[in-house]
């Protein structure tokens, strides 16, 4: 059985506290991430890089788009996409992945959190490649410009 993000985003320990912690009465505007990392070993970086669900988007992805760097924080990947080098095309092609991910891991959460539909790995990364599939077909459509090493995605 494949498990979600959510499930998977938080340690063994905190898991049956869950559904204690996001009651609306307890939740006020702007406090969610304060709650997500209330654990000394959950924070950005094991959300988005360290959590093991997280990590097999990123590896899915990584194998339909080979760009896709491997990072464990967001100060790596920063860093990578300001040193990295070649073609503009590709190199917004991997930003727009990029963001696909963090937009599609953070809304996986909050279904499950608000309302209680989980989203598996896969259908995540579907989800990602669709949403990228989407941008580079607009894209190519409004400048007549197509780059055969962007095809792949497309399949």
């Amino acid at each position: 059985m494949e498990m979600t993000i959510l499930e998977l985003s938080l340690p063994e320990q905190n898991k049956e506290s869950l559904p204690n912690i996001y009651t609306k009465s307890k939740m006020k505007r702007g406090t969610l991430w304060k709650v997500l990392i209330k654990w000394e070993e959950e924070n950005e970086d094991y959300l988005f890089y360290a959590c093991s669900c997280v990590q097999t988007i990123w590896n899915q992805l990584r194998q339909w788009w080979n760009q896709i760097p491997i990072v464990q924080n967001s100060n790596q990947l920063l860093r990578y996409l300001k040193q990295s080098k070649g073609l503009g095309t590709m190199k917004q092609v991997t930003s727009a992945i990029i963001t696909a991910i963090f937009y599609h891991i953070w809304s996986a959460i909050n279904h499950r959190i608000f309302k209680k539909q989980q989203i598996t790995t896969c259908q995540t990364a579907h989800l990602i490649k669709d949403q990228v599939r989407s941008i580079i077909l607009l894209l190519n459509t409004c400048s007549k410009k197509f780059n055969s090493y962007v095809d792949s995605l497309l399949n």
